[in-house]
Protein backbone atom coordinates (compact mmCIF):
# COMPACT_ATOMS: atom_id res chain seq x y z
CA UNK A 1 0.00 0.00 0.00
CA UNK A 2 1.23 3.49 -0.88
CA UNK A 3 0.10 6.67 0.84
CA UNK A 4 0.02 9.89 -1.13
CA UNK A 5 -0.86 13.35 0.09
CA UNK A 6 -3.17 15.10 -2.33
CA UNK A 7 -3.92 18.74 -1.53
CA UNK A 8 -7.48 18.65 -2.81
CA UNK A 9 -8.48 15.22 -1.45
CA UNK A 10 -6.32 14.67 1.65
CA UNK A 11 -4.26 11.56 2.36
CA UNK A 12 -4.99 8.70 -0.01
CA UNK A 13 -4.31 4.95 0.15
CA UNK A 14 -3.52 3.37 -3.17
CA UNK A 15 -3.93 -0.37 -3.60
CA UNK A 16 -3.88 -1.57 -7.18
CA UNK A 17 -6.33 0.84 -8.83
CA UNK A 18 -8.43 1.44 -5.71
CA UNK A 19 -7.99 4.99 -4.35
CA UNK A 20 -9.79 5.86 -1.14
CA UNK A 21 -9.44 9.00 0.97
CA UNK A 22 -8.53 8.18 4.58
CA UNK A 23 -7.95 11.64 6.00
CA UNK A 24 -8.73 15.14 4.84
CA UNK A 25 -6.11 17.77 5.53
CA UNK A 26 -7.28 21.31 6.15
CA UNK A 27 -5.11 24.34 5.57
CA UNK A 28 -3.70 25.55 8.85
CA UNK A 29 -4.27 29.22 9.58
CA UNK A 30 -1.44 30.79 11.57
CA UNK A 31 -2.58 33.43 14.04
CA UNK A 32 -1.40 37.00 14.41
CA UNK A 33 0.37 37.66 17.74
CA UNK A 34 -0.54 41.19 18.87
CA UNK A 35 1.37 42.35 21.94
CA UNK A 36 -1.82 42.80 23.98
CA UNK A 37 -2.66 39.12 23.37
CA UNK A 38 0.88 37.97 24.15
CA UNK A 39 0.95 39.96 27.41
CA UNK A 40 -2.67 40.49 28.52
CA UNK A 41 -1.50 41.34 32.04
CA UNK A 42 0.17 44.48 30.62
CA UNK A 43 -2.72 45.73 28.50
CA UNK A 44 -3.03 49.06 30.35
CA UNK A 45 0.75 49.53 30.55
CA UNK A 46 1.02 48.93 26.79
CA UNK A 47 -1.54 51.67 26.16
CA UNK A 48 0.20 54.09 28.53
CA UNK A 49 3.65 53.49 27.04
CA UNK A 50 2.40 53.76 23.45
CA UNK A 51 1.09 57.24 24.26
CA UNK A 52 3.91 58.46 26.49
CA UNK A 53 7.12 56.81 25.35
CA UNK A 54 8.28 57.42 21.77
CA UNK A 55 10.88 54.62 21.88
CA UNK A 56 8.30 52.09 23.09
CA UNK A 57 5.82 53.27 20.44
CA UNK A 58 8.49 52.83 17.71
CA UNK A 59 9.36 49.31 18.90
CA UNK A 60 5.68 48.47 19.27
CA UNK A 61 4.95 49.51 15.67
CA UNK A 62 8.00 47.63 14.39
CA UNK A 63 6.90 44.51 16.31
CA UNK A 64 3.37 44.79 14.93
CA UNK A 65 4.56 45.18 11.32
CA UNK A 66 7.05 42.32 11.69
CA UNK A 67 4.40 40.06 13.20
CA UNK A 68 2.02 40.85 10.35
CA UNK A 69 4.77 40.07 7.80
CA UNK A 70 5.48 36.71 9.47
CA UNK A 71 1.75 35.97 9.51
CA UNK A 72 1.36 36.79 5.80
CA UNK A 73 4.32 34.57 4.91
CA UNK A 74 3.18 31.65 7.06
CA UNK A 75 -0.34 31.81 5.64
CA UNK A 76 0.92 31.88 2.04
CA UNK A 77 -0.15 35.43 1.24
CA UNK A 78 3.47 36.45 0.63
CA UNK A 79 6.28 34.21 -0.50
CA UNK A 80 9.51 34.36 1.46
CA UNK A 81 12.47 32.03 1.46
CA UNK A 82 13.09 29.98 4.58
CA UNK A 83 16.06 32.12 5.62
CA UNK A 84 14.10 35.37 5.20
CA UNK A 85 11.19 34.01 7.24
CA UNK A 86 13.55 32.83 9.99
CA UNK A 87 15.18 36.28 10.06
CA UNK A 88 11.74 37.90 10.45
CA UNK A 89 10.87 35.51 13.28
CA UNK A 90 14.17 36.29 15.04
CA UNK A 91 13.49 40.01 14.69
CA UNK A 92 9.97 39.53 16.11
CA UNK A 93 11.38 37.65 19.11
CA UNK A 94 14.01 40.31 19.72
CA UNK A 95 11.44 43.11 19.57
CA UNK A 96 9.05 41.19 21.81
CA UNK A 97 11.84 40.67 24.35
CA UNK A 98 12.74 44.38 24.36
CA UNK A 99 9.10 45.38 24.73
CA UNK A 100 8.57 42.87 27.53
CA UNK A 101 11.50 44.30 29.51
CA UNK A 102 10.11 47.80 29.08
CA UNK A 103 6.67 46.62 30.21
CA UNK A 104 8.13 44.90 33.27
CA UNK A 105 10.11 48.03 34.19
CA UNK A 106 7.08 50.29 33.86
CA UNK A 107 4.78 47.91 35.74
CA UNK A 108 7.29 47.62 38.56
CA UNK A 109 7.40 51.37 39.15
Amino acid sequence: MIQIICVSRGLLNIEASNITPIQTRSAMQVDHHPLSTEFPQFKEVIHTLKLGNAHFAKLFNEYDETDKAVNRAENGKEHLGDAALEDLKKLRISLKDQLFHMLQSKAGT
